[in-house]
C-alpha cells in the first residue's frame, strides 16, 4: 500500500534518528535546554516523530502499548515525591534551586520513553526492521571512520589539531583525549556505553544465530557482522574504560558459556547420556580462560594506562580500606556518590527525595573519606551544578524509593520476557537474533547502570523498543506484548 507523505517523512525522520545515534551531546542542544553534557543529536528527529507520529496515534487511539504502563508507575512515583519534598525539611545548596533540577529528571525520562516508543510505532514489520538494521549499521561505520582517525592522531600529530576543532563543533566536552578513542562521544567511558549496550550486543547475537544483514563477506568466508563485531570490541579496548572493560568480558563471558553449551548439545547423540561432569569441565576450563583473561587485562592496563598503575596494590587495600585502594585508580569518588545516593534511600526508603533532589543531601550523608577527594571537594565548596549519584540503580533507589525502583524493574522484566519469548528454537532466524540481542543488551545494562545514571542516552531505550516492535509483529505475539492499554 502507498505510503501518504506525511509516514514517508517520518521514515526518513526515523532513519535520521538512527543514523545520529553516535552523537550524544551536541552543543546547540544543550544551549537551547541547559544542563552539562546530555544532549544527544538524535533528540531533533525524535521531537518531531513525537509530535507527528507517537502523540497524535496515542490521542487519536487513546491506548499506549501496555509495556509502557511500569514507566507511567515510574513518573507517577516520580511526582509524587517530588512534591512530597516540598514538605520536608529539604538541604539548600548554594541557593540552587530544586525545581530545575527535578524539571531536567523528569525530562530526561520522557525523553527516554520517547526513544523507547519510537521503534514500536516506527518498526512494523520485518522489512521496517532490517531497512532500521541498515541504518545503525552506517552508524557504527560513522563511530569506527572517527575512531580510526583518532588512533592515527597517535603516530600523526598534524591532523589532531582539524579534529579538535571538529569535536568542539559536536561534542560540549570539545576535548582531545590522549591515547584514548572516543569516537563522537562526549567521553571514552559513553562510546564504551554506545558498544556495550547497542554495538557489540547486535554483533554478538548476529554472528552467534548466523543472521547475516548483507552478503558481503571478508576473504569468502567471515560475514560483515563477524567482521564489525572484532571491529567493535577493538574500540572497546582502545576506549580504555574500565567499566567497559568489565562490561565486554561480561558479555563475552556469557557468549563463550553459550558456545560451549551448544557445543556439547550438538555432539550429542539421541539415547546416549554422557556423565554430568562433561559439561562441568568444558564450563571449568572456559571459566578459567575468563578468569586469566581477566587478569591479564588488569596487568596490560597497570602497563599502559597511569590510572590503574596501582590495580594489584593489595597491601594498600589492607592498610588503607577499599576506599583508599580505589583513589589510586581514580574511582574513588564515583564509589563515594554512591555511596552518599545510597544513605538518601535509607534516609527516605519508600519514595526517595523526588528526581535531582539526591544530591542536595551528599554534603550531610557523604563519606567522611570523601571531603579528602580532590574532585568531591571541589563539587561540594565551589561547584557549578548538584552532584549527581553517577549510578542509574542508587539514583533511582534515592529519587524514587523502593517504589519506583520496582516499578522500572516491572519494566525491565517485561522486556526480557519479549526477548526471550523471541529467542525461541520455532522462531525464524532474524526473530532468534533480535531476542538475544535484547538479552544481551539487558545484561550490559545491569553493568553499565554503575557507570552512568541518565536517562537521557537513548541506546537501551532504543534497543529495548526494537525487541518489543519485533514481539509485536511475530507470528503468534504474546498478549502480554500486543495488548495496549486505554488511557
Amino acid at each position: 500500500m502507498q505510503k501518504s507523505l506525511l509516514e514517508r517523512v517520518n521514515v526518513i525522520l526515523w532513519w535520521m534518528l538512527l543514523l545520529a545515534l553516535p552523537i550524544t551531546s551536541f552543543p546547540p542542544i544543550l544551549r537551547v535546554l541547559g544542563g552539562n553534557s546530555v544532549a544527544p543529536l538524535s533528540l531533533i528527529p525524535l521531537v518531531i516523530l513525537a509530535l507527528t507520529t507517537i502523540l497524535p496515534t496515542i490521542l487519536k487511539t487513546k491506548r499506549v502499548p501496555v509495556v509502557v504502563t511500569p514507566l507511567l508507575l515510574l513518573f507517577i512515583v516520580g511526582v509524587i515525591a517530588t512534591a512530597a519534598g516540598y514538605f520536608q525539611d529539604f538541604p539548600s545548596f548554594r541557593e540552587t534551586a530544586t525545581f530545575r533540577n527535578a524539571l531536567e529528571g523528569f525530562l530526561t525520562l520522557i525523553t527516554g520513553v520517547a526513544f523507547f516508543l519510537a521503534p514500536i510505532y516506527m518498526i512494523k514489520s520485518e522489512r521496517d526492521l532490517k531497512n532500521s538494521l541498515h541504518f545503525i549499521y552506517i552508524a557504527f561505520g560513522v563511530i569506527l571512520l572517527f575512531c580510526l582517525l583518532q588512533a592515527s592522531t597517535w603516530l600523526i600529530k598534524d591532523i589532531e589539531y582539524p579534529l579538535h576543532k571538529f569535536q568542539e563543533l559536536i561534542s560540549s566536552s570539545g576535548k582531545i583525549f590522549i591515547r584514548r578513542v572516543y569516537g563522537l562521544a562526549f567521553e571514552p567511558s559513553w562510546l564504551a556505553h554506545q558498544l556495550n549496550i547497542l554495538f557489540i550486543p547486535l554483533f554478538l547475537a548476529a554472528s552467534y544465530h548466523g543472521f547475516e544483514h548483507s552478503k558481503i563477506k571478508l576473504f569468502r568466508r567471515f560475514s560483515l557482522e563477524v567482521v564489525l563485531l572484532i571491529a567493535s570490541v577493538g574500540l572497546l579496548f582502545l576506549s580504555f574504560s574500565r567499566i567497559g572493560w568489565i562490561t565486554g568480558l561480561l558479555l563475552l563471558a556469557v557468549m563463550l558459556f553459550r558456545w560451549g553449551n551448544r557445543v556439547i548439545d550438538r555432539t550429542d547423540k539421541p539415547g546416549v547420556t554422557y556423565p554430568w561432569w562433561r559439561r562441568l569441565v568444558i564450563w571449568f576450563g572456559l571459566l578459567s580462560f575468563l578468569t586469566v583473561l581477566a587478569i591479564g587485562l588488569g596487568f596490560v592496563l597497570t602497563k599502559i594506562d597511569p590510572r590503574t598503575v596501582k590495580l594489584f596494590d593489595l597491601e594498600r587495600l589492607r592498610n588503607f580500606g577499599f576506599l583508599g585502594w580505589a583513589s589510586q585508580l581514580g574511582i574513588a569518588e564515583r564509589v563515594v556518590f554512591w555511596m552518599a545516593a545510597y544513605q538518601v534511600y535509607l534516609l527516605h526508603p519508600l519514595l526517595g527525595v523526588g528526581f535531582g533532589g539526591a544530591g542536595y543531601f551528599f554534603q550531610y550523608v557523604m563519606p567522611s573519606y570523601g571531603f579528602r577527594l580532590p574532585e568531591i571537594a571541589e563539587v561540594i565548596t565551589t561547584g557549578s551544578f548538584i552532584p549527581n549519584a553517577k549510578n542509574l540503580w542508587v539514583r533511582l533507589l534515592s529519587e524514587t524509593g523502593v517504589i519506583g525502583f520496582i516499578c522500572f524493574l516491572l519494566w525491565l522484566y517485561v522486556v526480557a520476557k519479549a526477548a526471550f519469548g523471541l529467542e525461541k528454537d520455532t522462531q525464524p532466524v532474524i526473530y532468534r537474533f533480535v531476542g538475544m540481542f535484547g538479552k544481551l543488551s539487558l545484561l550490559a545494562l545491569v553493568v553499565e547502570g554503575f557507570s552512568t545514571d541518565t536517562f537521557g542516552l537513548p541506546y537501551f531505550w532504543l534497543v529495548f523498543g526494537i525487541v518489543v516492535a519485533v514481539s509485536r509483529i511475530k507470528p503468534g505475539a504474546e498478549q502480554l506484548i500486543v495488548r495496549e492499554e486505554r488511557i
